[in-house]
């Protein structure tokens, strides 16, 4: 889907195999610039690309038919993507505290949500965030569920502002995160009525 912006038109498909590279830069271009106010410099320098892009490979390689991931291009960069997946195909993190008596089959997780830290407040990730939706509700969810870091302030308030609640806080003890501030750790799940 081809999209009139401000800054020239940008599209929104899902991703394939071929984009590992490109997923894999905004990837790190992003976790490098959100996690900077609350994690340590080590870690910082210790983010390589090529993981990254390693990630998005195997990811692509193995997504399931009931995941979907989209992209948005704006000339020849990937400026922002988001994923969506079953909860029962997700971490334990994801289970909301509160399903308002929805089965959970019927719960999706949004994953992998970037937007490029250049393109942010360009109405990307509202695109997005649309495109979600409506797909959840057009497969018959009914509750969708997202985690992000507590500390990461900019995120957090775009989740809000685009109506998702509060659902919990919590600690998750990730390896990667170790030795680590507390603050890497610290989390934050949000919920999203898709059927109100």
């Amino acid at each position: 889907m081809t999209i009139p912006h401000d800054q020239g038109d940008i599209i929104i498909t899902p991703v394939d195999a071929r984009d590992c590279d490109r997923l894999g830069e905004l990837h790190y271009k992003t976790h490098k610039w959100s996690f900077k106010p609350f994690a340590s410099q080590a870690w910082i320098k210790s983010r390589d690309c090529q993981s990254y892009v390693q990630f998005w490979c195997n990811y692509l390689a193995n997504q399931d038919p009931s995941e979907r991931t989209w992209k948005v291009e704006k000339g020849d960069c990937i400026v922002g993507t988001v994923s969506i997946i079953p909860l029962e195909r997700s971490s334990k993190d994801f289970q909301p505290s509160t399903q308002h008596h929805i089965a959970p089959e019927k719960v999706a997780c949004l994953r992998l949500m970037y937007v490029d830290p250049d393109e942010q407040g360009q109405g990307i990730g509202r695109i997005l965030m649309h495109t979600v939706k409506l797909y959840m509700r057009s497969k018959g969810y009914r509750l969708a569920t997202l985690i992000t870091h507590t500390e990461n302030k900019n995120a957090r308030a775009f989740y809000q502002r685009m109506g998702w609640e509060l659902d919990e806080k919590f600690s998750t003890q990730v390896p990667e995160f170790f030795p680590e501030p507390e603050a890497m750790r610290q989390r934050v799940r949000y919920r999203y009525l898709l059927h109100r």
